[in-house]
C-alpha cells in the first residue's frame, strides 16, 4: 500500500519521491513529511512495507528476527536475512521500474529517502540491484545503510564509476541502533562506486546528539532541503508560459 500526492505547488510533476519508513513504522508520517516538505514539481509516494508484523507492531521490509525472535543487529552476518534484504531491494527496484516502465518516469528524477531499515533497503538497491548504467535523481539515506552480510560481496563486482546519483547520508552521533562503523563503510562503498565525481556525489552528515530518529529539527530539515534544491529537476514554468518564444528546430 502507498499514499501518494501530486506536487505541492500546483504544477505537473517532474520528479518522484518514494519515502520508505523503518521497521515496525507505516506510511502515515512519512506521507505528512513529504507533505511538509513542499517540494515543487515533484510528486511524493510513501510506501507501506510488504510484510505485516503480529501484534499490530507496524510492518517490516523483510523478517529479521534470530531463532530467539531478537531482531539481528545489523552488523551481525546472517545468511537468512541477507537473502530476505535482497529480495525487499529487488522488489523496491521493480516498483522503481514500473515508474520508468508503464508510466515512463525517467529514472534520474525519481529520488529515494529511507529512514532505519528502509535506508538498508534503499542502499541494497542502488548497490545490489540498480544496473551500474542507470542514474537516478538520489537517493537519502536516514539512520542507515550497509547491512553486513553474505550479499554484500556483489557490491565488489559492481562495475568501477557507476552512473552518478547524488547520495545523502544522515547519522546521529549518539545512535545506539544502527552502528557508526556500519555508517563509515556505507559511506566508502558509494564513493568506491562513484569514485570519479564521489567527493562532489557523496554527502555525510553527522548530527552530534541525535539518536536513532527521523529529521527532528530545524537544522536537519535544511541540510535536506539543500540536498533537494541541488539534485530536483525543475522545469522553468514562467518561461514555459511566455507566449513569444519560439522553437527553433534544427
Amino acid at each position: 500500500m502507498a499514499a501518494a500526492s501530486g506536487s505541492a505547488d500546483g504544477h505537473a510533476p517532474q520528479n518522484a519521491l518514494l519515502l520508505l519508513h523503518g521497521r515496525g513504522g507505516d506510511e502515515a508520517p512519512f506521507a505528512r513529511l513529504g507533505a511538509r516538505m513542499e517540494l515543487p514539481q515533484t510528486a511524493t509516494i510513501a510506501l507501506r512495507a510488504p510484510v505485516e508484523l503480529p501484534f499490530d507492531l507496524g510492518h517490516t521490509w523483510l523478517e529479521d528476527l534470530d531463532e530467539h525472535f531478537e531482531v539481528i543487529p545489523p552488523d551481525a552476518p546472517h545468511v537468512a536475512r541477507s537473502a530476505r534484504l535482497r529480495a525487499a531491494a529487488d522488489f523496491l527496484w521493480s516498483f522503481v521500474q514500473t515508474l520508468h516502465d508503464t508510466y515512463a518516469w525517467p529514472y534520474e528524477r525519481v529520488f529515494v529517502l529511507g529512514f532505519s531499515q528502509g535506508a538498508c533497503v534503499a542502499f541494497d538497491m542502488l548497490l545490489g540491484s540498480v544496473p551500474a548504467s542507470v542514474r537516478l535523481g538520489g537517493v537519502v539515506l536516514i539512520a542507515g545503510g550497509l547491512v553486513a552480510g553474505p550479499h554484500a560481496a556483489t557490491y565488489a563486482h559492481r562495475e568501477p564509476d557507476a552512473a552518478e546519483t547524488p547520495v545523502l547520508l544522515v547519522r546521529g552521533g549518539r545512535d545506539d541502533v544502527y552502528p557508526a562503523a556500519l555508517s563509515a563503510q556505507t559511506d566508502e562503498l558509494f564513493k568506491r562506486a562513484f569514485r570519479k565525481k564521489a567527493s562532489a556525489l557523496v554527502a555525510t552528515v553527522v548530527v552530534r546528539n541525535k539518536r536513532h530518529e527521523m529529521i527532528a529539527s530545524a537544522d536537519e530539515m535544511r541540510q535536506l532541503m539543500t540536498f533537494f534544491s541541488q539534485t530536483l529537476y525543475l522545469k522553468n514554468m514562467a518561461l514555459e508560459k511566455r507566449s513569444d518564444i519560439v522553437e527553433i528546430v534544427q
